[in-house]
């Protein structure tokens, strides 16, 4: 069962996310955090195999918040999902310690897949 947290400021979006989640009987959504200070609290009281957090919240982006992950939760992969240009972000992100990125307007099927793409990346490390 691969255990994710969902980060994102919008309620919508966070329900949206669990919703799809909810339908693979290998995934669950074990918590949810609507801005970084959340985000750092549920990482400290869940143990989490994934991260699924908008680029824009609350507090700071992804690009600053990955330092911070990666000094700490190293163990803990990050997909960023953004309405941002995924030609533009997607680079920076990856090289900031992202372990991928999707746009928000992907299907439901595409956010499925990149959540198994990034935790294959991590169990063949």
């Amino acid at each position: 069962m691969i255990k994710i947290l969902v980060a994102d400021d919008h309620a919508i979006v966070r329900n949206s996310i669990k919703q799809i989640i909810s339908d693979e009987s290998d995934m669950e959504v074990t918590c949810e955090a609507e801005d970084t200070v959340q985000l750092f609290q549920k990482l400290e009281n869940y143990n989490v195999d994934l991260i699924v957090m908008d680029f824009y919240m609350r507090g700071m982006n992804a690009l600053e918040v990955m330092p911070v992950l990666c000094a700490k939760y190293a163990h803990i992969p990050v997909l960023v999902i953004s309405a941002l240009s995924e030609e533009l972000y997607s680079p920076k992100l990856l090289k900031a310690g992202a372990s991928g990125f999707i746009n928000k307007e992907c299907a439901a099927d595409e956010l499925v897949q990149a959540i198994l793409n990034v935790m294959s990346k991590k169990s063949s490390q």
